[in-house]
C-alpha cells in the first residue's frame, strides 16, 4: 500500500471550504478504502466562555490557511543534532 502525503500538514492553520469552520489541524486519518480526514480543533471559544467542539471533515474540502512552523507545544520533535560543548577542566 502507498501512502500519500496530505495537503496540510499537523500545525497547520486550515479552513472547511463549505463550512466555513477554521482550526488547527491536529489530526490526519486515513482509512482503509481510501477516505482521508483532517481534524480540526478552533482557537476561539463559543459564546458561553466553552471551548469549541473540534470537527472531521474530507481531505478535498480542506485549504490551507497558514502554516507558522515557529512554534512547538509537545509531541513529536525533530532528532536531535550533535552539539560541541566545550568542558572546562576537562581533557
Amino acid at each position: 500500500m502507498k501512502f500519500l502525503k496530505f495537503s496540510v500538514k499537523l500545525g497547520d492553520y486550515a479552513k472547511d471550504s463549505i463550512s466555513g469552520f477554521e482550526g488547527i489541524v491536529y489530526g490526519l486519518a486515513e482509512y482503509l478504502y481510501g477516505c482521508r480526514r483532517v481534524g480540526l480543533k478552533p482557537k476561539n471559544v463559543g459564546k458561553d466562555g466553552k471551548p469549541i467542539q473540534d470537527e472531521w471533515f474530507d481531505e478535498g474540502q480542506i485549504v490551507g490557511i497558514k502554516v507558522d512552523r515557529r512554534t512547538r507545544n509537545g509531541g513529536p520533535m525533530d532528532a536531535p543534532t550533535k552539539i560541541k560543548v566545550k568542558l572546562r577542566g576537562i581533557k
